[in-house]
């Protein structure tokens, strides 16, 4: 993944966690259940969230989001891989949606 990356890895800050730091950042869930991304959805400074493609993300941690945003799709379309998903709300979120 870090070859096919181009360098873009060195220019986004990005972490694993495993849990939430005491943070006055709006937590923000992406799962298929939550509200569709629309202006407004992703809050400045926010911390994103985003689960594994099988599992997604936990119960546990979509009780303690401040959001849980989805991405809107075509019904013809059953799923996004999780790059995609992640590049999507990222776009969405540099342009102040």
């Amino acid at each position: 993944a870090v070859i096919a990356a181009t360098g873009l890895q060195y220019a986004l800050p990005v972490a694993r966690i495993d849990s939430l730091p005491d943070s006055n950042r709006s937590l923000v869930v992406c799962d298929p259940d939550g509200e569709p991304l629309q202006k407004g959805s992703l809050p400045p400074h926010a911390i994103l969230a985003f689960g594994a493609e099988r599992e997604g993300v936990s119960r546990e941690l979509i009780s303690k989001s401040d959001h849980c945003v989805s991405i809107p799709m075509s019904p013809s379309v059953s799923s996004l891989n999780l790059a995609t998903a992640v590049s999507a709300v990222l776009y969405a979120w540099r342009l102040g949606l």
